[in-house]
């Protein structure tokens, strides 16, 4: 009888240049063994809040150029991924939440067998959802895309085939983002930063947010040390 697989938890932040190179080694275990390991993916919002995190954090280093330096300098060994020089310093996106929101979404459409969730040739053998990770993470570090905007998303998904995650972001907004501030009338801007100033529609149910929340209930249940796990 064979051994189970090894299920691996996977923590990371899609705006975390480790993560960005690290998807190599990724890749490269889940081909040598494709039978014996899992991975389960989970995101953490180390980078939730940018202006906190490296326009303060950073304020004596250079602030935003500053880290971006530091990105680059990071990535310099390394063959197998670029990093455009606008990143964090022409391109900052204010937070991670908005795309792991998008990328929970994509993964809970694999979950419930609304996509394919096998691996695809054309992706070096990804599932579409490990490929929305990396295209995500490539989008931003390869080409200085804000993948906080619901339209670098949407062209994210498109190019993974997945086309049908926008149309699933409205209800899944409207779920996450249900929080612990004053009703959102419709037409209001998502707090959430769902896209850079994207806009619910009359008729989508209201929401509640404030500045002060920027975790999705998704990246929650993705804690190590939280109470639930995804």
């Amino acid at each position: 009888m064979p051994d189970a697989p090894i299920t691996i938890d996977h923590f990371s932040d899609v705006l975390c240049i480790w993560a960005y190179g690290a998807q190599i080694r990724v890749d490269e275990l889940r081909r040598q063994f494709p039978d014996q390991v899992r991975f389960t993916y989970r995101f953490l919002p180390l980078f939730g809040d940018t202006a906190r995190r490296i326009g303060e954090g950073w304020a004596e280093r250079g602030g935003f150029p500053g880290f971006g330096e530091h990105a680059r300098e990071v990535a310099d060994d390394w063959d197998h991924v670029t990093v455009h020089p606008g990143v964090w310093s022409e391109t900052a996106p204010a937070s991670s939440t908005s795309p792991h929101l998008f990328l929970k979404a994509v993964q809970l459409l694999e979950t419930n067998h609304e996509l394919a969730a096998g691996p695809v040739p054309e992706f070096e053998g990804r599932r579409r959802f490990e490929q929305a990770i990396w295209e995500t993470r490539r989008r931003f570090y390869a080409d200085a895309e804000d993948i906080g905007r619901r339209d670098v998303q949407a062209a994210a998904a498109s190019a993974c085939s997945a086309t049908w995650a926008t149309a699933s972001w409205r209800p899944m907004c409207a779920s996450c983002c249900t929080t612990r501030a004053r009703a959102r009338p419709a037409g209001a801007d998502c707090a959430a930063g769902m896209g850079g100033g994207d806009r619910h529609a009359p008729g989508d149910p209201p929401l509640r947010m404030d500045k002060h929340v920027v975790q999705s209930r998704a990246e929650a249940r993705d804690r190590p040390h939280g109470r639930r796990q995804a």
